[in-house]
């Protein structure tokens, strides 16, 4: 296992080198002043922290606590600021139109700049979805101090963790904390999902299908 670490924290070091080489490049031209730079990740890696390995079915913090960096031009008069809070990555987009003035964005009150205005601290729950090997769905939300993950079609099976007193999330409170885990049961029951009926894609293109099959996604 420990081998497996060592990779992934060599994988880390070759994409932070690539994306050191693309600032200096941006620098070097000298576009800085007029580029957003934007960091983050779809999902971290668990290394049977929790029983899993990799980022499959689960919503444990090893895989869902991901760096975010919005870096943006002196142009925009933005200052720099650290929010200690999580958030959805969603929110970049309704971040990144707000700071340029974009008023076309569907959801503006999704802005992270907003938040950082006028909030003193977490200004809403956040939410994360996976699907479980069996095809149950698994979602959790963070809200304050609390995780709560829930299973089942309707969430009926509820998982609480203290993210202050327990950080690598091994104590399931949900039991001792009823009226803690029935709020948040309700409200992540309210922000399920609703089941929706795709409509037929067209066929994937062999070289795409490649792409995605080097990228571990294909079959």
């Amino acid at each position: 296992m420990e081998h497996l670490r060592l990779q992934y924290h060599e994988n880390l070091a070759y994409a932070d080198h690539q994306v050191g080489r693309m600032l200096a490049e941006i620098e070097r031209r000298g576009l800085m002043n007029r580029t957003i730079v934007v960091v983050a990740s779809d999902h971290g890696e668990g290394f049977y922290e929790h029983g899993f390995l990799l980022h499959n079915y689960t919503l444990f913090d090893e895989v869902l606590h991901v760096p975010l960096i919005i870096r943006f031009p002196s142009s925009l008069g933005q200052v720099p600021k650290s929010w200690p809070f999580p958030v959805e990555l969603r929110r970049v987009f309704a971040t990144i139109c707000d700071a340029l003035g974009v008023r076309s964005c569907r959801r503006p009150d999704e802005s992270l700049l907003i938040a950082i205005r006028n909030e003193p601290g977490q200004d809403r729950p956040v939410f994360a979805i996976s699907e479980r090997a069996n095809g149950t769905p698994l979602k959790g939300l963070v809200s304050g101090k609390h995780k709560l993950i829930g299973t089942g079609d309707r969430f009926e099976h509820l998982i609480l963790y203290d993210l202050d007193a327990d950080s690598q999330e091994k104590n399931d409170l949900a039991a001792q904390r009823p009226e803690v885990t029935r709020v948040l049961g309700e409200i992540l029951r309210r922000t399920r999902l609703e089941r929706v009926t795709l409509r037929d894609s067209p066929p994937i293109p062999d070289e795409t299908r490649q792409r995605l099959k080097a990228l571990g996604y294909g079959d």
